[in-house]
């Protein structure tokens, strides 16, 4: 069975659960977070959308942003909340398991900046349910 591994980018330590796209893998994931290190965000409301392990999350927290994270998977919640206590950002970020923007209420809009980071991964794609059980996580319905 798969571990969390622990990894630093961008100046974070982050813990990255089995499931969870490895932001070192893919170039996008430093190239977009240091972009967001140079963007003013002190005071701005920001929307992560598939937030991973947090990571662009933790950027626009850090830049000074109010963050907003969702994600279908229950195992990247569960490590956008652990690294954003980790790098005690945990006040400026709320995390949601979400389909996209299913579970978000209405008063939590507007954002000043929705970002997001999608995923490519070259294969069958398969059932989150069937890859999370496979792996030993139970899923939330």
């Amino acid at each position: 069975m798969s571990r969390a591994v622990t990894t630093n980018l961008l100046d974070f330590s982050l813990t990255v659960p089995p499931s969870v796209f490895h932001p070192k893998f893919y170039f996008t994931s430093k190239f977009l977070g240091e972009f967001i290190q140079t963007i003013s965000l002190s005071g701005k409301k920001v929307l992560d959308v598939g937030c991973g392990s947090g990571i662009l999350s933790l950027a626009a927290a850090a830049g000074g942003a109010t963050v907003v994270s969702v994600d279908i998977n229950p195992a990247a919640v569960a490590a956008t909340k652990e690294n954003a206590r980790r790098n005690n950002l945990h006040g400026r970020i709320d995390v949601l398991q979400s389909d996209l923007l299913a579970e978000l209420d209405r008063d939590v809009a507007p954002f000043d900046y929705i970002i997001a980071n999608p995923p490519f991964y070259p294969g069958e794609p398969r059932s989150m349910t069937s890859e999370l059980s496979d792996q030993g996580i139970t899923t939330v319905t």
